[in-house]
């Protein structure tokens, strides 16, 4: 069985997974000239999913579809927007925000 995570980079494909998995296998089994080949295949394949990729990220740039490109560059770079903080107790902010700047002083001092 073959997994596809989220994190995985964009060019990833279930082939590329199988290939690495099979790549594992040969290496645990010391079978170099197997190792090799599969290492070979392996290349040749990142190679073509990397172009595939950038093919269709200059198409989609081609098309305008900006929003696209901005997707494939923040999965890529793993960007997440910050979740939004409740807006709370005033008081409590500003102890938050008191206690912040002690902090920041005493490492400045110590």
């Amino acid at each position: 069985m073959v997994r596809c995570f989220s994190n995985n980079k964009p060019w990833m494909n279930i082939e590329i997974k199988a290939l690495l998995k099979e790549k594992k296998r040969a290496f645990l089994s010391k079978d170099k000239q197997a190792l090799k080949e599969v290492q070979r295949r392996l290349r040749l394949s990142i190679r073509t999913a990397k172009a595939r990729y950038k093919n269709r990220m200059e198409e989609q740039l081609s098309q305008q579809n900006v929003a696209g490109v901005w997707r494939s560059l923040k999965t890529i770079s793993g960007f997440k927007t910050p979740p939004v903080q409740p807006v709370g107790d005033p008081q409590h902010r500003l102890n938050y925000v008191a206690s912040k700047s002690r902090n920041q002083r005493s490492e400045m001092t110590g």
